[in-house]
């Protein structure tokens, strides 16, 4: 917040003096223009290098607003790219679905909201987790073009997740595509996150609401590479030491 206070005092600053040395310049220009060589109260050549001053001193102000504004947009495309967006709970799922499509590994901490599957505000929930099995069902070629698919899940499943493993494990067997899951009793699956590739992170944050259910409180999506393999770090490291 203070980069952007700072910036926009900046472009202000710039554009005062850059309109007040304009204005110099044309008032100059305008009483010198009526003046014959003659008349000059002054030796021309004096006149030649202030002007000359005033129109380095106006291009160095100018090149500075240009600069400004590129260091603005390039602090907005950085925290787009590295920083986390906000997704919106009614999009989290379809988002999801469309970052499985794109992917060759995903790793997910998390229950699927196994709470609220059997109910038809979950469709977009069991689209999701029917992307994952459809990409497990696609026959592997190669090693190189297989789908890797890892889910920690808690100790204490229901029928709708169970099912879902079910399913993954079956495809896995049939096509080639790697399937696995554990059951990890310590951690607070009501953090979860979705790790596509190193390429996405879906971070996702549930309360649970005066029903009894998780309600998506809120979803968290970034870009950036530090910040996806520190969590890759922390699923591998609870996967291999589980």
């Amino acid at each position: 917040m203070m980069k952007d206070k700072n910036r926009i005092s900046k472009l202000i600053v710039n554009a005062i003096i850059s309109a007040i040395l304009g204005a110099v310049i044309g008032s100059l220009g305008t009483t010198f223009a009526k003046l014959t060589v003659e008349n000059l109260p002054i030796n021309p050549v004096y006149i030649v290098l202030f002007f000359a001053a005033l129109v380095t001193v106006l291009a160095f102000m100018i090149l500075s607003r240009i600069e400004t504004i590129e260091e603005y947009r390039y602090e907005i495309m950085k925290d787009l790219v590295d920083g986390f967006i906000k997704v919106d709970k009614d999009s989290i799922s379809d988002f999801a679905t469309s970052l499985v499509k794109k992917s060759s590994f995903v790793r997910v901490v998390g229950t699927a909201r196994q709470d609220v599957l059997t109910s038809k505000i979950q469709e977009a929930g069991k689209k999701y987790l029917k992307s994952l099995e459809e990409k497990l069902n696609k026959e592997c070629q190669s090693e190189s073009d297989g789908f890797t698919y890892y889910r920690v899940v808690p100790k204490t499943l229901k029928l709708p997740l169970e099912k879902h493993i079910e399913v993954c494990m079956e495809n896995a067997d049939k096509t080639g595509n790697k399937f696995d899951f554990k059951e990890i009793e310590s951690f607070d699956f009501y953090i979860s996150y979705q790790v596509f590739d190193d390429t996405d992170l879906l971070l996702i944050v549930d309360n649970r609401s005066h029903t009894g259910q998780s309600d998506n409180a809120l979803c968290l999506w970034t870009r950036n590479k530090e910040i996806i393999r520190t969590f890759i770090n922390r699923f591998d490291n609870a996967w291999n030491g589980a």
